[in-house]
């Protein structure tokens, strides 16, 4: 309770009572503007980048699992032939060339993100 009274009588825990009609001292944001066609548009291409960069990250994944698990092991057991162990490097830059493109997508929605935000909501970070 002490911090919280300290706090209260910096004005960290400032109410829109405190300043009633003014929002931006009180450090509150006003209503979000209606969301258009093209916002509408702005958030399906948003999604669709996650949703594209979710099943690449799953593929590096497994590539990698099958490229330094399952391949060296089952030929250090005799399952497969020594000559699968030539698969472990191509697959592992296939698994670092998909990893880059999910990377790109990830910070390509993240940027598309922020705009996005900045065009519906006046202050979204507070």
């Amino acid at each position: 309770m002490i911090i919280f009274t300290r706090f209260a009588n910096r004005g960290y825990l400032d109410t829109p009572e405190t300043y009633p009609g003014d929002f931006s001292k009180a450090g509150l944001m006003g209503d979000p503007s209606a969301l258009t066609n093209v916002d509408w548009v702005n958030i399906s291409n948003w999604l669709t980048m996650y949703w594209i960069a979710f099943p690449l990250v799953i593929i590096t994944a497994f590539t990698l699992m099958i490229a330094h698990g399952f391949i060296p092991s089952a030929v250090q057991t005799g399952h497969l032939p020594q000559g699968f162990r030539r698969l472990v490097w191509p697959l592992t830059v296939f698994a670092v060339a998909v990893w880059v493109v999910a990377w790109v997508l990830w910070i390509s929605a993240i940027t598309l993100g922020f705009d996005m935000l900045g065009n519906i909501f006046d202050n979204f970070v507070i």
